[in-house]
């Protein structure tokens, strides 16, 4: 299995006919109204394209650890597949992952669907919630002192 086919059944869990129609109708009107906007909108969303597919190949790095990515995608897959509310979850996690502002953000989005998707099968938790939250506006220097502060802080006490 293929990742672009979780993408597709993700959308198939969530999209309604008439939102298609609306976004389709919305590309080609930019199109007709100025063509050279046309143009550049379509070499912009082109680069965007490539752009979001290399972050969501670090966020697929993340899911699979291992090397069996193919299973790892599956499971995804099935995960998806098992009902709207998990379809909507992981979607909001592509997105997130998608807007990250770096590729190790990224990763750390696959890792957490792994948590869930892989052995558990579980819903996300409200601590999951709050962990993507503080990743969708993390930087690699916010990572760095994250771990910096947890690597030298977190066992010594605190002043009392």
């Amino acid at each position: 299995m293929e990742f672009p086919q979780v993408l597709k059944k993700i959308q198939e869990m969530l999209t309604t006919p008439e939102g298609e129609a609306v976004l389709s109708e919305a590309g080609l009107a930019v199109g007709m109204i100025c063509p050279p906007a046309g143009v550049v909108a379509e070499s912009f969303n082109i680069f965007l394209q490539q752009y979001d597919k290399l972050k969501l190949r670090m966020l697929i790095k993340g899911l699979s650890k291992d090397l069996d990515v193919e299973k790892h995608i599956n499971e995804l897959y099935n995960y998806v597949s098992s009902s709207p509310t998990r379809a909507f979850t992981v979607g909001n996690v592509l997105k997130e992952a998608v807007a990250a502002k770096s590729p190790k953000i990224c990763m750390l989005y696959g890792i957490i669907l792994a948590e869930h998707v892989n052995k558990q099968k579980t819903d996300f938790t409200i601590d999951d919630i709050i962990v993507c939250n503080a990743l969708e506006n993390a930087s690699d220097f916010d990572l760095d002192n994250f771990k910096e502060l947890m690597e030298h802080w977190i066992n010594q006490e605190l002043p009392v």
